[in-house]
């Protein structure tokens, strides 16, 4: 037997030339630039690559969606209404609570709904999937090769107490490596409302799922609450509770007025720079 591996047993970083002897985090990016300069590799693998390999420390905790940023249905919603909510989200895949939204019961798939939604007697309980649950700190990496034995798209993520803290989708995941992947329900339109909008000089709306890190980037704060994520939540925070309607907080010269929203989570946000 020669000595020298088959093409198809050799890793893929020696098909590109980079030997694992070799390359380490320090020196993988000047290996990329190298092959790409060489014409061995083209732009869009090399930046591939670099998310990959950027991509192994992410956790499913840093990817994941939020659980009060989900897309779900009771299991005694009225069928009309569980309808709508899947065509207003556009969701192949649907997780199902339990009557007092505390337990999941579930994962609804459309395509299973809409095999019998002309049965008269159907049941959602009848069409319910298992449910995959995996752990915050799980790495991304290591789930998208779950993903890809189980032959699964979703998965429910729980945090050390067991309680779901979020979802984290196959979609997810790829995303990280390729970029965004858009569908008809993704493309950009005039109804899709911008993350930060000037009224005028000093007066803002933001989308108060901004992260505390935007936030700064844009506006020149030091926002810093390791408990919190969003400004939604550094704003709940300083209230102390679920603030009403056109309710006010000044945190560090800057205040904000919270702006109508729907259920439990802070939608739109006013904010202006506050003059003592």
């Amino acid at each position: 037997m020669s000595d020298d591996p088959s093409p198809s047993r050799k890793s893929w970083l020696s098909r590109f030339g980079l030997e694992r002897k070799n390359v380490t985090l320090n020196n993988w990016n000047t290996e990329l630039s190298l092959l790409q300069k060489e014409g061995h590799i083209d732009l869009e693998a090399s930046q591939m690559i670099r998310s990959i390999l950027s991509s192994q420390e992410l956790t499913v905790r840093d990817i994941m969606v939020p659980r009060a940023h989900m897309t779900s249905v009771a299991i005694d919603d009225a069928y009309d209404e569980v309808l709508e909510k899947i065509i207003q989200s556009g969701h192949s895949r649907i997780p199902v609570l339990s009557e007092d939204h505390e337990e999941m019961q579930g994962i609804l798939l459309t395509k299973d709904l809409l095999k019998k939604m002309r049965d008269p007697s159907l049941k959602v309980t009848s069409l319910l999937r298992p449910v995959d649950y995996v752990p915050e700190g799980k790495y991304i990496l290591a789930q998208l090769n779950e993903f890809r034995e189980r032959h699964s798209h979703m998965a429910l993520v729980v945090d050390e107490y067991g309680a779901v803290s979020g979802l984290v989708t196959i979609e997810d995941i790829l995303e990280q490596i390729v970029g965004e992947i858009d569908d008809e329900h993704d493309i950009s339109g005039p109804e899709v409302e911008p993350e930060v909008e000037q009224v005028d000089e000093n007066h803002y709306i933001i989308d108060a799922k901004m992260s505390l890190e935007e936030f700064n980037e844009r506006f020149g704060t030091s926002f810093d609450k390791d408990e919190v994520e969003t400004i939604s939540g550094l704003v709940m925070t300083q209230f102390g509770f679920l603030p009403n309607v056109s309710e006010e907080v000044v945190i560090d010269n800057y205040k904000f007025k919270v702006l109508p929203y729907d259920g439990k989570v802070l939608e739109r946000l006013e904010v202006k720079p506050h003059d003592d």
